[in-house]
């Protein structure tokens, strides 16, 4: 796990080329990440479930992780938690983008290691070393910007709560919730019992508008290709 400072997402990186963005990793093992040693008990990944719970163990690493992102801000977001907090959406945005790291399927990844959504598109993942956890270039890195894990209050406009909790017990499976799947398309392939993320700008309007477009495209190309023949 990784927090990107100033927000953003991979295919929507934070835009001012003034400011480093720096990756800062949640100093803690595998098996704290995943709540378990046991393997056979992964991650559960539910988008009935509203919110995220990860595991209590790497509350203090998230913390420490969290305050190096912020820096010198004295704010009350210097510390993580999930009391009702007034900001401005500037502020919200301006918070950690938090970076998941999942271990991918080598083989079927091969192709796609250049791919904005695989460890090996962010280089400076490998430069950190505050963990001696390895990270693999077939890995998947799927981001949860602040502007999915802050939610604003329907009836306190400008007031907004951290809405991944730290609250699961040794032993105990982690959800990621819908505010993890959101801007993602998610793959749940039973058969081979894999899941495969993807950012997605989530348009339905943009989606139909593609799609048209590229079936015009094809339509066009059996035009020409026919009318070559025929010639």
């Amino acid at each position: 796990m990784f927090l990107l400072t100033k927000g953003g997402t991979p295919s929507k990186p934070y835009q001012d080329k003034k400011t480093v963005v720096k990756y800062i990793r949640v100093n803690a093992k595998e098996e704290v990440l995943n709540g378990s040693p046991d393997k056979r008990r992964g991650v559960i990944v539910d988008s009935g479930t509203t919110y995220t719970y990860l595991p209590q163990g790497i509350n203090a690493a998230f913390n420490e992780a969290w305050k190096m992102a912020l820096g010198s801000d004295s704010s009350a977001t210097s510390k993580y938690h999930n009391n009702p907090t007034k900001m401005t959406p500037e502020e919200v945005e301006s918070l950690p983008t938090i970076l998941l790291v999942l271990k991918g399927h080598s083989s079927s990844n091969a192709n796609n290691e250049n791919a904005i959504g695989m460890t090996r598109s962010h280089k400076d993942m490998f430069k950190e070393s505050q963990s001696s956890e390895p990270i693999s270039k077939s890995d998947v890195v799927v981001a949860i910007p602040p502007t999915h894990y802050m939610e604003e209050s329907r009836g306190k406009t400008g007031t907004y709560t951290a809405r991944v909790y730290f609250t699961e017990r040794y032993g105990a499976q982690s959800i990621l919730g819908s505010n993890v799947l959101m801007g993602h398309e998610v793959n749940f392939d039973i058969g081979r019992g894999r899941i495969g993320f993807a950012e997605s700008h989530c348009d339905y309007s943009r989606y139909v508008e593609e799609r048209d477009a590229k079936q015009q495209e094809e339509v066009v190309q059996r035009q020409q290709e026919d009318d070559i023949i025929s010639r």
